[in-house]
């Protein structure tokens, strides 16, 4: 498929597609391939963030101590952290 044409798709559909800027056409049985295998991995890592979340509150670990503990072991910003504490928090 010719790059504008992906560049639509992925803008209309807000899709992760990778657009390599070498070429001219894009193999979109990749694309969706990559951008799938791509969602699934955030989706496995953010079950992973409120898992730990979720267990280290039923141990009684104050939010405080959650809060490094998720920022040292999944790499996050403070913002990031303090988004997973809300989401669990819900």
């Amino acid at each position: 498929m010719d790059r504008k044409a992906v560049r639509a798709i992925k803008e209309c559909a807000n899709i992760m597609i990778d657009i390599d800027s070498d070429e001219e056409v894009v193999d979109m049985c990749k694309a969706w391939s990559d951008a799938q295998e791509d969602a699934a991995r955030r989706a496995a890592r953010t079950a992973s963030i409120l898992a730990t979340v979720k267990t280290a509150r039923k141990y009684g670990a104050t939010d405080e101590a959650i809060f490094s503990d998720i920022i040292a072991q999944f790499d996050l910003t403070e913002k990031e952290a303090r988004e997973y504490l809300l989401k669990e928090s819900a």
